[in-house]
């Protein structure tokens, strides 16, 4: 057997070597098949993480956007109240609301008479609420926005005497509940009035403004808990 020329093992050597340098690199800087499926999956579900939180979100805003309107953000020193009266008919009554509102607000409180939709009524979330249920409160991410909610509901009972011509009486009842959002506890106070006139709207028209009168002139419904 010839023997090969030590110049030529030198070069074969050195060819080797080389040859084993580029295919690390290779191998450095592209992964494996299998590094390759293994990673695929991980980032697919990453993205599909994602996109059911961010679909989640979306559907958030949209529910919130139903139920509440906009513009009602927080001051710093200051106690955000929401107050919402409704009639018996089942829609807001504001000139309850400003009434509440009027007999509430002080320096430090931000009343809010238009913090609802009509939605938040119509959908059975109102009654939900004046219930007690926080889960409402939870629902609506109240505690970003309120620290006290003010729920009233009005009710009407009319009746008449024929003694006196068919004069129409409206009575009247309000019931007034407050609830902390911080941590659930409330308090309700209950107002009561009559009215008469020939129409149930003159008899409960009157029977209203008498109610605004009390509510003004009340000394026990506040803010404090």
């Amino acid at each position: 057997m010839s023997k090969l020329d030590p110049k030529r093992k030198i070069f074969i050597a050195v060819y080797v070597i080389l040859a084993a340098l580029v295919y690390i690199r290779c191998v450095g800087r592209r992964p494996s098949l299998l590094e390759r499926q293994a990673v695929a999956p991980t980032v697919a579900q990453d993205q599909q993480v994602n996109q059911r939180e961010q679909e989640a979100a979306a559907a958030h805003a949209t529910y919130l956007a139903r139920y509440l309107n906009s513009g009602s953000s927080r001051k710093p020193g200051t106690k955000m109240v929401a107050i919402a009266v409704v009639s018996e008919n089942g829609a807001f009554n504001f000139a309850l609301n400003s009434a509440v509102a009027n007999h509430l607000k002080t320096a430090s409180a931000s009343m809010l008479t238009s913090f609802f939709r009509p939605a938040f009524v119509s959908d059975g979330l109102f009654a939900n609420a004046f219930a007690g249920s926080n889960g409402v409160f939870d629902k609506l991410d109240l505690s970003k926005s309120l620290d006290v909610l003010f729920l009233g509901r009005e009710q009407v009972q009319y009746s008449s005497d024929p003694s006196l011509e068919n004069v129409m009486t409206a009575n009247m009842q309000l019931e007034i509940t407050a609830f902390s959002i911080a941590d659930g506890q409330s308090q309700s106070w209950t107002f009561v009035a009559n009215g008469s006139g020939f129409k149930q709207t003159e008899a409960r028209q009157m029977a209203e403004e008498r109610l605004i009168k009390q509510i003004a002139n009340d000394t026990k419904m506040s803010l404090s808990f």
